[in-house]
């Protein structure tokens, strides 16, 4: 395998490994353990993650195109880049194969944590619920006005 090859196989299984970074991320998640604080965290790891993939991706595209430079097929996103490689370098395709199966792992984990939050969010809006429904039931009890003058009162 030429070096070109080699250094395609690398970015694409740095692209794999990153996407597998954030499903484990993901599947270690728990929305009442770590809070939203643990969100944050989260979300700050997924934004450093994909930032890393769109210089990834760029410096792929750009090998891509220097590669060949006769090449029709539509590279404007990382998974279209990895389809074309697996059809530009068939030697590729295992890999190439890795990335879609960590892709898809990706997008598992995610509803597991959209599970997770929206199981969060039910319970906040039951409380929440639950208090209207209290401070409803204090209005009956509130206590009528009593400062003024009776004088004032009778005039009204």
């Amino acid at each position: 395998m030429s070096s070109e090859n080699t250094q395609f196989r690398e970015k694409v299984r740095a692209i794999a490994q990153s996407y597998k970074i954030l499903a484990d991320a993901n599947r270690n998640f728990a929305f009442a353990a770590s809070g939203i604080a643990g969100f944050r965290n989260l979300i700050e790891q997924r934004n450093m993650v994909v930032e890393d993939l769109e210089v990834l991706g760029a410096g792929l595209l750009a090998e891509i195109e220097q590669k060949f430079p006769d090449n029709s097929a539509s590279c404007s996103n990382l998974a279209e880049m990895v389809l074309t490689l697996s059809t530009l370098l068939p030697e590729l395709a295992e890999d190439c194969d890795l990335v879609k199966k960590a892709l898809a792992e990706l997008v598992e984990s995610d509803k597991l944590v959209d599970n997770s939050v929206s199981g969060f969010r039910d319970e906040i809006r039951a409380e929440i619920a639950r208090i209207r429904q209290g401070a409803r039931g204090l209005r009956g009890y509130r206590q009528a006005e009593t400062f003024g003058s009776c004088f004032i009162n009778k005039i009204k």
